[in-house]
């Protein structure tokens, strides 16, 4: 996987995971994939530990996710740039954690809607939220299998 991508992977992760707190994660991301991140931020936390720049912003991150997300990824994407084995072990944890898919759809009037549409989920959590006044035919997940 490429630098970007599981600095990009890892951040999306773990936005949700300090933004709701550990009860509302688990609700949509389940015991073990709370586990698993909270694993990955405690990983993150370790070896920022005498990295001034990087520690006081993963705190601000924690404090906003959404203002200090592009920030603590391009410090992120340094880091794994920088460093093959903390690329490799980031890269396996992010793997490891399984596919978050959150969809959010706003709709005055809808007609055969789908939130998420898939023939197998392995692992992973998906969580739709449908606002809609009107609509008819909607499906918030149509999941063929799952595990």
């Amino acid at each position: 996987m490429e630098t970007y991508a599981i600095a990009a992977t890892a951040i999306s992760l773990l936005v949700p995971y300090v933004a709701k707190g550990a009860e509302e994660f688990i609700k949509t991301a389940g015991k073990d994939g709370y586990e698993k991140t909270k694993a990955l931020f405690a990983t993150l936390k370790a070896r920022w530990e005498g990295n001034d720049e990087a520690k006081s912003t993963l705190a601000n991150f924690e404090k906003n996710p959404e203002r200090h997300e592009q920030p603590l990824k391009s410090i992120l994407e340094d880091e794994l740039a920088a460093d093959p084995n903390f690329k490799a072990e980031l890269s396996r944890q992010v793997s490891d954690i399984g596919p978050y898919i959150e969809v959010i759809q706003k709709m005055k009037n809808a007609d055969d809607v789908v939130g998420v549409k898939a023939d197998e989920m392995n692992r992973g959590a998906v969580k739709v939220n449908q606002e809609i006044d009107g609509a008819k035919h909607v499906k918030g997940a149509e999941i063929k299998r799952i595990g």
